[in-house]
């Protein structure tokens, strides 16, 4: 891992006081349990509503890419909340803090949403296949020949998609043509897709305090928001057939998270640390 924080680390407790008066993980409960409720109706309210003329049969409406985005976004989701959860209990930088508490607050709301829309479909809470094997459905937006970040220059965007049973299996760098290269993780712990943490970076996270805990944050979760983008960008595409709502939050996603990454850049500069490889 490039950088790690050097700062002696800081001892500090779950149970500390915040200024309010509560120890930290009440208030970190506090504000996840409000954004999965308020998220989970919200979820709810749109995806009855978005098939509303449907008939019964809202899992075949909503299509491969609303519901594969859905299940897999949540997985990514998941590990984005418990880091928050990890840095507001155990680091000490106010900005590093308030910038957690947000995305607690954000992805927690869009579990919730996800998860509400899965129900309304009908669709499985967890994906039945390999992880992002719904990219591989319906349109290839890359079939036109076009070069961008998800599309790689030869104009084959199944390179290296044949064998389903490694996809998102932490072949970074590897899988559906652009999501970025990590720094190799030991055979037998790879992230479960695009930029998430192995096993052996969560475990050492959990074991930082202080400013190490800060720093170690800022770096995971740059790294954890720049490998989501490829997700949000397919189901953004129109030619990829997910409902409005799912594309308007997909939308809503990348731009919240690319501001969080150009705050997290500024925060590991003024610490003099370097994102991960």
């Amino acid at each position: 891992m490039a950088n790690d924080a050097t700062t002696p680390a800081e001892s500090t407790s779950d149970d500390d006081p915040r200024a309010d008066g509560r120890p930290r993980w009440l208030t970190t409960a506090l504000v996840a349990i409000a954004a999965l409720l308020i998220g989970a109706g919200l979820g709810l309210a749109f995806g009855n509503r978005g098939d509303s003329g449907a008939g019964h049969d809202h899992h075949a409406g909503a299509g491969p890419t609303a519901i594969g985005f859905s299940q897999d976004m949540i997985v990514h989701h998941e590990q984005a909340v418990e880091m928050t959860k990890i840095v507001i209990a155990n680091g000490v930088d106010p900005k590093v803090r308030e910038l957690a508490v947000g995305m607690l607050s954000d992805q927690g709301a869009e579990i919730g949403q996800m998860t509400g829309w899965l129900q309304s479909w009908g669709a499985p809470l967890k994906n039945p296949g390999a992880p992002m094997s719904w990219m591989n459905h319906g349109d290839d937006h890359c079939a036109d020949g076009h070069v961008d970040e998800h599309c790689p220059a030869t104009g084959d965007a199944h390179a290296g998609h044949g064998d389903h049973g490694h996809e998102g299996h932490g072949q970074q760098g590897h899988d559906h043509g652009g999501a970025p290269t990590s720094a190799a993780a030991p055979a037998g712990d790879q992230p479960i897709m695009a930029g998430m943490a192995t096993g052996a970076e969560m475990d050492k996270f959990r074991s930082l305090r202080g400013a190490a805990s800060d720093t170690y944050f800022l770096q995971l979760m740059l790294r954890h928001h720049e490998g989501g983008h490829h997700m949000t960008g397919m189901a953004i595409d129109p030619k990829n057939g997910a409902p409005e709502y799912v594309r308007a939050l997909a939308e809503q996603m990348n731009q919240a998270q690319t501001g969080e990454e150009a705050t997290m850049k500024q925060l590991l500069a003024e610490r003099g640390a370097k994102p991960l490889g």
